[in-house]
């Protein structure tokens, strides 16, 4: 086998493992909060690609914050989803709609931690993934 033969077989193998673990975070965070959207292709079309991926604490009932959740996977920079789907809301009302955001990769939480910030809040990236391991909603 020669050398480009063995790069795009380790490429193949770590887009396999990438697409397998988006899948398992996916996956777990669906199941701590009970919200089985069809949108859930988005989030792990972001995550492959290597983008911040998204999941949502929200219920399908929550319109304006699923909408925000497939903003971001699409690529929408969270403020300008958030000025998008919460232009007429308070800062309060902002605030509450990233807390709806749950990160299922690196990208995400420090993407997620840029945004609290710029309310002038300090979310620690590493507290923000554990979203997608443990119930956090009702909780800032």
């Amino acid at each position: 086998m020669n050398a480009l033969a063995i790069t795009v077989r380790d490429l193949t193998l770590t887009l396999e493992r990438a697409a397998h673990d988006g899948t398992r975070r996916l996956k777990k965070a669906v199941a701590i909060y009970g919200n089985d959207f069809s949108d859930k292709q988005k989030a792990l079309d972001a995550f492959a690609a290597g983008r911040p991926a998204y999941w949502t604490t929200a219920s399908y009932h929550a319109v304006r914050a699923v909408s925000l959740m497939i903003a971001v996977n699409r690529g929408v920079e969270i403020l300008a989803a958030l000025e998008s789907e919460y232009r007429h809301c308070s800062n309060d009302q902002k605030l509450a709609a990233l807390d709806t955001l749950v990160p299922l990769n690196a990208e995400a939480a420090e993407a997620l931690s840029q945004a609290y910030a710029r309310f002038g809040l300090w979310r620690d990236a590493e507290e923000l993934e554990m979203r997608r391991v443990r119930n956090c909603r009702g909780r800032a």
